[in-house]
């Protein structure tokens, strides 16, 4: 299975279904390919729930009468229904994988820079405990697949500078593991940024706890495995990255 669907480490502990597809399972941007991943995973098509992603912090929280659709402007869902399979479409950008046990609550962000420099994360805890009473402390995340630091160059204007504003006041080794300058190759100088990193220090802040927060080793620009835009460019297909509470 592991060919076409990467699973999250808290579904062997857990009734839910969690994990990203692989390239194998073709692009998940086409609606034809969607249908024979649920038809693989046995989740209802017809209820797989997404959002338009457009880089920001908007986070739906999804009710009864919001299976199936598509949220306008949104990069995270949040829901407490069993059955309901909320995903995001990624191609570097980790997907981070949220669940609570004990409220019995799952979430999905698609964390792209924008979404990250805008607290994506902190933003989904809060919302969990504000609007569900659900202890930060007992969240589990799991940061899917998605480019690493040595391969997320990028020059200094605008992604490294709203990093470095972003950061800075988290002082010097917080800033420095997440942004850092690359060897040069040219007369231009380059940054690499962790965004997986980025996320796990705003989860934490948020109040989940260290342990409780995994990072999947997985580069999606170093495997082949999968799609990637900074390597493939316009042609990069996208993978799905799913979560369904399986709680009946």
């Amino acid at each position: 299975m592991e060919d076409f669907f990467i699973p999250i480490s808290f579904t062997s502990k857990f009734p839910v279904l969690a994990g990203i597809t692989a390239g194998n399972a073709g692009n998940a941007k086409f609606p034809e390919n969607r249908r024979k991943i649920a038809h693989r995973l046995n989740i209802p098509y017809s209820r797989i729930t997404t959002g338009e992603q457009v880089h920001k912090n908007n986070i739906a929280i999804v009710k009864e009468n919001d299976r199936g659709r598509e949220f306008p402007s949104t990069d995270g869902l949040i829901t407490d229904l069993p059955n309901v399979p909320l995903a995001v479409f990624v191609a570097d950008c980790p997907p981070i994988f949220l669940f609570h046990p004990q409220r019995k609550i799952v979430g999905l962000l698609h964390a792209g820079w924008r979404g990250t420099v805008a607290n994506i994360s902190s933003r989904a805890v809060k919302i969990m405990s504000q609007g569900f009473g659900a202890k930060a402390r007992n969240l589990c995340a799991v940061i899917g697949p998605h480019i690493c630091k040595e391969c997320y160059r990028v020059s200094w204007s605008p992604v490294a500078k709203a990093f470095t504003e972003c950061f800075e006041s988290w002082g010097r080794e917080v800033l420095a593991s997440i942004i850092s300058e690359s060897a040069q190759s040219s007369q231009e100088k380059f940054w690499s940024i962790d965004l997986a990193r980025a996320n796990s220090y705003q989860l934490q802040r948020a109040g989940v706890m260290q342990e409780n927060i995994e990072i999947m080793p997985i580069c999606t620009y170093q495997d082949k495995r999968f799609f990637s835009y900074r390597r493939d460019k316009t042609s990069a297909g996208r993978m799905m990255a799913v979560i369904q509470l399986d709680f009946s």
